[in-house]
C-alpha cells in the first residue's frame, strides 16, 4: 500500500474501536475509561496528513515511524534554523 500506516488503521479501526474501551473497562473498572480514545485518535492527523501538515509549518526532515503494527507512530522532523 501507499502508506502502510494507514492501510493499518483502516484495516484495524473496528477491532481498535471496540477492543481499547474494553481493555480500559477491565483495567481501569470503569466503564467510561478509554471511551473516547478511538474518537480522539480519528481526530488527529495520520501518516501522510500528518507528515504534509509538518512540512506546511516549514519542517524538514520528516519522518513517521509506525509501532505496535501502525496502531501508534512517531514523528520526528527537524526544525530549519531562523535566519
Amino acid at each position: 500500500p501507499r502508506n502502510q500506516q494507514q492501510a493499518y488503521g483502516q484495516d484495524r479501526q473496528p477491532d481498535f474501536c471496540l477492543i481499547i474501551p474494553a481493555v480500559g473497562r477491565l483495567v481501569a473498572h470503569d466503564t467510561r475509561a478509554y471511551a473516547y480514545l478511538p474518537e480522539s485518535i480519528a481526530a488527529v492527523p495520520q501518516g501522510d496528513d500528518m507528515l504534509a501538515l509538518m512540512r506546511r509549518a516549514r519542517l524538514t526532515q520528516t519522518k513517521c515511524h509506525p509501532l505496535t503494527f501502525g496502531t501508534c507512530s512517531i514523528y520526528t522532523a527537524v526544525r530549519p534554523d531562523k535566519e
